[in-house]
């Protein structure tokens, strides 16, 4: 698999295109269910269709176009409604209410629309977790807005597939794609970056960026990069993923049948699932809840066993360290409920209990974030500190993320870094870990 770049410039006589999306009505969130549910079906059915995939970003973009109209008239609708002080302050904070659970409704199924275009960028790039990551780590362009840059953007698109005959995506409505305009696979795997530029755009920006397409793909090829004055690569690692994702399909199998459901994952964490469609009295949830697993939860309480609890509603954040929604081992209807928040998923984890799972495999504690609160963890939050003879490793808590959001059994970070210890010693690098065996955890 080989990357390239290029830089493609276009000219033309600026258009006006405002009056092409100029409606502000959207359905609710349970008449777009079947929306999400059908384009998630298709992005998989037809995943190897270049014609299909192409219709339906297609569609996807101009829903997510269709959005950004219809938030902007809502804000302009708040300002008017917080300068008017003619309405009743009862009335007026009403409103307010009314049109700030729209905006956020549809933010909600924007990201879910987005995280499908995720699910097709991790197929096309064989889930290769180290690639998908670096591909993200730019700052998000914002929504998706129908202009002289977008256009020229769609007709390079639409070359790409229907002349060139390659697999593409449109960067601008994917999370994990920010690197280029265009992201394009053809038929030998070999993935191009396009950054689409107007014969306007001259100078000094078209030059950076077009550096950093250079840095990006000479990395992909190498393997090898400078990060914050240090070396920085890729590693790859054929560790098995042993994981609980059959538990956890049974568990939300459960919740859809019985609106709720519990168990217990190995001696770390209590996974709860909610299916808030079949919901009738949320006092006996709570119940439900308090009476599972009870000598567990009183056994960590008497131990003063460090808890942190999460939820799904967590991932409406994107992260570039998680795998999408969209590409879980799951049924079409079951991914469509935990990305609009349909059913939600709660993650007691008991993160002494997993101290103690590295050090029986003989690995000492050096130092932990056991003391901070759980709004101060962040992806960049080193967990531990952990050593095995001389070879140190900080176990930073992306790697944690994974263990509690994927089910992943946390022998497989033991299995990994003990892969690197028994390589001896090794020159300081920062590094990107490529499981191998990552696409069989998924779809």
């Amino acid at each position: 698999m080989e990357f390239k770049q290029r830089i493609v410039t276009t000219g033309g006589k600026k258009r006006d295109y405002s009056r092409l999306i100029n409606a502000i009505w959207m359905p609710l969130q349970e008449d777009y269910k079947e929306i999400i549910e059908d384009y998630l079906f298709i992005s998989r059915k037809r995943r190897k269709s270049k014609f299909s995939i192409y219709k339906l970003q297609l569609s996807i973009l101009g829903d997510l176009l269709q959005h950004t109209n219809a938030i902007d008239a809502m804000k302009i609708m708040l300002e008017k409604l917080e300068a008017d002080s003619s309405l009743p302050k009862e009335e007026r904070e009403k409103q307010i209410k009314t049109y700030q659970n729209q905006i956020g409704a549809i933010l909600l199924i924007n990201q879910s629309l987005k995280t499908i275009v995720d699910g097709m960028a991790w197929r096309y790039l064989d889930y290769n977790r180290a690639i998908l990551s670096v591909l993200s780590n730019k700052e998000d362009s914002g929504p998706v807005r129908l202009d002289e840059g977008l256009i020229t953007e769609l007709f390079t698109f639409s070359k790409e597939i229907l002349h060139e005959k390659k697999r593409a995506i449109i960067n601008d409505i994917s999370n994990f794609l920010r690197t280029g305009d265009i992201t394009t696979i053809d038929d030998s795997g070999d993935i191009e970056l396009i950054e689409v530029k107007s014969s306007k755009k001259r100078g000094r920006r078209i030059t950076r960026q077009k550096e950093r397409l250079q840095e990006v793909v000479e990395f992909f090829n190498t393997g090898i990069t400078k990060y914050e004055g240090t070396k920085l690569t890729i590693l790859p690692c054929d560790v098995p993923l042993e994981n609980y994702l059959a538990i956890f399909r049974n568990i939300i199998a459960k919740a859809r049948k019985t609106c709720c459901s519990s168990e217990l994952i190995g001696n770390y964490m209590i996974l709860e699932c909610v299916d808030f469609e079949k919901v009738d009295d949320i006092d006996k949830v709570i119940e439900y809840f308090d009476s599972r697993h009870e000598s567990v939860k009183n056994r960590w309480e008497q131990n003063n066993d460090v808890i942190f609890s999460f939820n799904s509603l967590d991932r409406r954040v994107f992260s570039a360290n998680l795998a999408p929604f969209s590409v879980f081992p799951l049924s079409v209807e079951d991914v469509t409920a935990l990305m609009i928040g349909r059913i939600c998923l709660a993650y007691r984890i008991n993160l002494t209990e997993i101290l103690k799972i590295f050090e029986k495999d003989g690995w000492v504690i050096v130092n932990t974030c056991l003391k901070a609160k759980a709004e101060q963890l962040s992806s960049e939050t080193p967990f531990a500190l952990i050593k095995k003879g001389n070879f140190n490793v900080e176990v930073p808590f992306a790697d944690i993320a994974r263990v509690i959001y994927e089910m992943l059994s946390p022998k497989f970070l033991i299995d990994t870094y003990n892969a690197q210890y028994n390589k001896g010693p090794q020159e300081y690098i920062f590094s990107l870990t490529n499981y191998t065996k990552e696409s069989s955890l998924w779809d």
